[in-house]
């Protein structure tokens, strides 16, 4: 649990270990709190990106995944093939593309 002056963070394991579920709402010395859903949506975010992406990381890994994310790609000229190798790049998961 992570709490704020007028907000908390935080998540709980009910019946699936495997799955957090977030708390709606805590009373603390007779105040409600209510979360601000970073985690929550941070997990969603990370959920949604793993099945986006879940074709490329069965062939490389997730350790593969997460490198082909980071690195920088630089492409020159990005016309008629340029563009389409720009749109491949990024279905791929490459996130920082730096055309020329």
């Amino acid at each position: 649990m992570v709490f704020g002056d007028n907000d908390f963070d935080a998540l709980a394991w009910s019946g699936d270990a495997l799955e957090p579920v977030p708390l709606s709402a805590l009373v603390v010395d007779g105040k409600e709190m209510f979360p601000t859903g970073l985690t929550i949506n941070e997990l969603e975010r990370r959920k949604t990106e793993a099945e986006r992406y879940s074709r490329q990381a069965a062939m490389f890994g997730k350790e593969g995944q997460d490198r082909l994310g980071s690195v920088p790609v630089a492409i020159i000229g990005v016309g008629g093939l340029g563009c389409h190798v720009v749109q491949q790049l990024a279905y791929a998961g490459v996130e920082e593309l730096l055309p020329h």
